[in-house]
């Protein structure tokens, strides 16, 4: 006969697991039930997209974007062995890109990158040079733009872009290769 013991942790998490899948249940059948979730989720989604926008305005916009996409969607919600949380973070995410798409198509001067720009003195870039910078970073993909700002304006080693992009640290390494090479390109052409 074999035993099998089970840590208290492990019992922990099960019911934890259980407490937050009957949460998901009831907001299924009434989404006044959704507080226990929202509750539990608000500070660490928040945190996670603070991380990734530096408006708070518009933090607090995607922050909202998320519950309301969350309750709206709950009934599309399953397990899957993973928390309720993992799946809020997947709409975070997406919602964070979708408003990057959506700086980007409306004016690159309001994206942050350009603010975060790490210049050594007033004489590396001339106002000129930035004006081009500027145009040229409207002209590549998202993807590229999102690469560049992730290794040289949040400054993320290549391990932790691949983390966040969930990729390989290889082809993080060659996708930021080739976003530096493209807007090198287009940089070039506008002088």
């Amino acid at each position: 006969m074999i035993s099998i013991s089970l840590s208290s942790d492990y019992l922990c998490n099960s019911s934890k697991i259980k407490q937050e899948n009957d949460w998901v249940e009831l907001a299924k059948n009434n989404p006044s039930n959704f507080a226990p979730l929202y509750n539990k989720y608000y500070k660490s989604i928040m945190r996670y997209i603070q991380s990734k926008v530096y408006d708070q305005q518009l933090t607090e916009d995607i922050v909202s974007q998320v519950f309301l996409k969350a309750i709206l969607n709950i009934d599309r919600y399953t397990s899957k062995g993973y928390s309720f949380g993992a799946w809020l973070f997947k709409i975070a995410h997406n919602e964070i890109i979708q408003s990057y798409r959506s700086i980007k198509n409306e004016s690159i001067e309001d994206f942050d990158l350009l603010n975060r720009l790490k210049v050594e003195s007033e004489d590396d870039f001339s106002e000129f040079d930035l004006d081009q910078l500027k145009i040229a970073l409207k002209s590549i993909r998202y993807k590229q733009l999102e690469i560049i700002q992730l290794r040289y304006f949040e400054s993320l080693s290549f391990k932790e872009i691949a983390i966040q992009l969930n990729i390989s640290e290889t082809a993080a390494k060659v996708r930021c290769f080739r976003a530096i090479e493209k807007l090198r390109e287009l940089f070039m052409t506008l002088k």
